[in-house]
């Protein structure tokens, strides 16, 4: 299998396989980060994981739904400032980031950061304009002009801009002082 395309991000380097014949027939994406530790994921053939491309847009294409999604949550990490995706540092790590806050300092819900609700909406947002209304969320970090520049952004970088040369808005809430307030 070869790398399709290399993207630099947040304390590391993600690695895109697409899918062939001689390979791994659903692709892959590998990130190491700088610390040498790998997070690697394969889009799984499941039923649950094909729903879930259907519920953000993707139809019945779960494996571009899984390629992104995996990519989105390093350039969700950059639009908000974060030293790296919680998310993909755990599955590389199997441990939280230190940086990464308790669940009640989070504005938008009782329940934590919700990094995942925010890379699935976002990915719905992209394929279907539909925002997360229910929630709220991606309004509340980026309002609409800013989530309008997120959306463009990520489809650029994924198309070949380099992440530096993207311009990303700068969300509306200091996400890491929030971080910082949840680690006290």
């Amino acid at each position: 299998m070869t790398v399709m395309r290399c993207f630099h991000v947040p304390s590391g380097v993600a690695n895109l396989y697409m899918p062939d014949k001689a390979g791994l027939p659903r692709g892959m994406v590998q990130t190491v980060f700088d610390d040498g530790r790998i997070s690697t994921f394969v889009p799984p053939d499941k039923p649950d994981y094909r729903e879930a491309a259907r519920l953000f847009g993707y139809g019945d294409c779960f494996i571009d739904y899984g390629l992104e999604h995996d990519l989105l949550h390093h350039w969700v990490a950059k639009c908000l400032g974060w030293p790296c995706s919680p998310v993909i540092w755990n599955n590389a790590h199997r441990a939280l980031p230190d940086w990464q806050p308790k669940d009640d300092v989070w504005p938008f819900h009782p329940n934590g950061w919700h990094e995942e609700h925010i890379v699935n909406y976002i990915q719905r947002y992209i394929k279907t304009s539909e925002i997360d209304a229910e929630h709220g969320v991606l309004h509340g970090l980026w309002g609409d002009r800013g989530l309008i520049l997120v959306a463009a952004g990520f489809i650029n970088w994924l198309t070949g801009a380099d992440l530096d040369n993207v311009k990303i808005p700068e969300p509306l809430i200091d996400t890491m002082a929030i971080a910082k307030k949840g680690l006290a």
